[in-house]
């Protein structure tokens, strides 16, 4: 090959990687545009499907469990529970779910866990790293039986938090 030709050469096929690259970055956003559309259809069906127990289920354990099923099959976690807020009592009572070593029924009192942030602010409480925590009672419980982070969430009722839903997983 002449220089020129291997000039052409190059430069020819610089330019197609150069396409190729950006082809591939396109099919990236593409398929991370689907992925995000298919969350969202997912997410809207969970609502749906909630909808539709909330509106035919009379006993609201059952509704409780089922809400922790889905939730399961659609944030990938290890712990998913429902908890009643007795204000009276100031305790907590594990009403519905799976992944804790406690039966249900069991009451824990407000001052023994953070979960009462929740009732206090009226807002989720979300914590990625419980090793970084400093834990109460409760919580340090969870913590041993090898939680690594959890989000709880408050379920209102007329303006006021009666229950929560907490996940937890053995990650960060």
């Amino acid at each position: 090959w002449k220089d020129k030709e291997l000039q052409g050469f190059w430069e020819s096929l610089g330019g197609q990687i150069a396409l190729v690259i950006q082809n591939c970055r396109l099919y990236e956003e593409s398929v991370q545009e689907r992925l995000a559309y298919a969350q969202r259809v997912e997410s809207l069906e969970l609502i749906k499907e909630i909808d539709r127990l909330v509106l035919t289920e009379m006993d609201i354990q059952k509704v409780f469990e089922k809400i922790c099923r889905l939730v399961m099959s659609v944030i990938p976690c290890d712990r998913v529970t429902v908890v009643r807020v007795d204000e009276e009592k100031e305790e907590f009572e594990y009403i519905a779910g799976w992944g804790v070593d406690f039966p249900k029924g069991f009451r824990v009192p407000m001052k023994k866990t953070d979960a009462r942030w929740v009732v206090i602010r009226k807002s989720p409480v979300y914590r990625p790293d419980l090793s970084k925590e400093t834990l109460v009672p409760f919580d340090r419980e969870l913590f041993k039986q090898g939680f690594q982070s959890d989000l709880r969430l408050p379920i209102k009722s007329h303006g006021k938090v009666t229950a929560l839903l907490n996940l937890g997983s053995y990650f960060n």
